[in-house]
Parts: structure tokens; sequence; C-alpha cells
């Protein structure tokens, strides 16, 4: 009779677990950057009291700007 044994679990040394994320604001101002990639390389200062968590993203042609969890897809958890 043949035994079957469980799995054993793999510890994977992940320090970024996401590479990438797709940008899409709600405002105007960056508009012209929805639905592109972009990479969270800081925490950042949010500019007001009632926004969420900020991060430092850069997007394919180099352009850094803060932007706010709610405006990465899929969502960043903090």
């Amino acid at each position: 009779m043949d035994v079957l044994t469980p799995l054993l679990a793999t510890v994977v040394d992940v320090k970024d677990p996401v590479a990438g994320f797709v940008f899409q604001s709600g405002g105007d101002e960056h508009s012209d950057r929805n639905g592109t990639i972009c990479k969270v390389i800081d925490r950042a200062v949010p500019d007001g009291d009632d926004l969420g968590p900020a991060f430092m993203a850069r997007f394919g042609d180099g352009k850094i700007l803060r932007v706010y969890s709610e405006e990465l897809q899929p969502w960043y958890p903090t």
C-alpha cells in the first residue's frame, strides 16, 4: 500500500512581492498616466489628513510621482 505524505511547505524569500502596479487616478492632474504601470519605490507623506497611505512611484518613462494606495491596482495593502 502506498502512503501519501503531505507536501512540505517551501519558504521563499520574496523582497518585492509585486513588481508593478497599474496606476488609475480619480483626478484630472495625472489622468494621462491612467492604465500605465508604475513601481513603488518608497513611502511618502500624504498631503492631507483625509488621504490614505502615500507612496513614491516610478513610471516607465522615469517620472516619479506621489501616489496613493487607492490609485494602485492591485490595491497596495498597508
